[in-house]
């Protein structure tokens, strides 16, 4: 199921998007204001966000804005009434994915939605992962660093792959949980801890760069820091 973020202030319009949404097999958060989308959108993992721009407090370009600044790459769609071509390439120049016009039919937006996830999977279907000597091979489930193979079981490789895509972001135990190992998972985390321990040792041990950090507090991140 795909999970999305619809951030509106109106209710009606909350409600048409949440069934259409739901009928379209869509898990679905709503946000009535922008601090409310922000605290979520970083907190959790969303497939898509539908952003309107005019809400209360903190308008929908500040709640983009803040989204590529602290290096959230969930795609969003900027929903907007202001019928202005300056506008629109602010949104897209900010890093939104696309926009759609007030009054619109959901029909329209579903095609939108779908087109901004099929250019998102396509960038994430390549066919190597490579960071400074490190390389995923996704479609041949292998990795390799300096060219030397690394044996990792399905969990391992699953969690290396996602910290690899998200490369330089600050993962939270409670984020690894979700995508590695799924929402009812009978997983603590001592499991999650116990994974990177083992993972760092095949990635790292005997290198002289380690890949993969500690964010104490918070969680994990693999980047190449000098």
């Amino acid at each position: 199921m795909l999970k999305a973020l619809v951030v509106e202030d109106e209710n009606e319009i909350v409600e048409f998007l949440k069934k259409g949404l739901s009928y379209e097999n869509f898990y679905v958060d709503t946000a009535y204001n922008g601090d409310e989308a922000f605290k979520l959108a970083i907190q959790r993992e969303y497939d898509i966000i539908l952003l309107d721009l005019l809400l209360p407090g903190r308008d929908g370009l500040s709640v983009l804005q803040s989204l590529r600044t602290e290096q959230v790459q969930t795609p969003i769609i900027a929903v907007t009434a202001i019928q202005d071509n300056n506008t629109k390439i602010k949104l897209l120049n900010n890093g939104a994915d696309d926009y759609i016009e007030k009054p619109f039919s959901f029909t329209e937006l579903l095609a939108r939605i779908h087109a901004v996830l099929r250019r998102t999977n396509a960038k994430q279907n390549v066919e190597v992962l490579k960071i400074d000597n490190l390389e995923l091979y996704p479609k041949r489930k292998e990795t390799f660093r300096q060219k030397r193979k690394i044996n990792l079981r399905n969990k391992e490789f699953a969690l290396l792959e996602y910290l690899m895509r998200n490369e330089g972001i600050v993962i939270t135990r409670n984020t690894i949980m979700e995508k590695i190992w799924g929402y009812n998972a009978a997983v603590n985390s001592n499991t999650i801890d116990t994974h990177v321990a083992i993972l760092r040792k095949k990635v790292d041990e005997g290198h002289p760069t380690r890949l993969i950090h500690t964010v104490h507090g918070v969680g994990y991140k693999l980047a190449l820091e000098k």
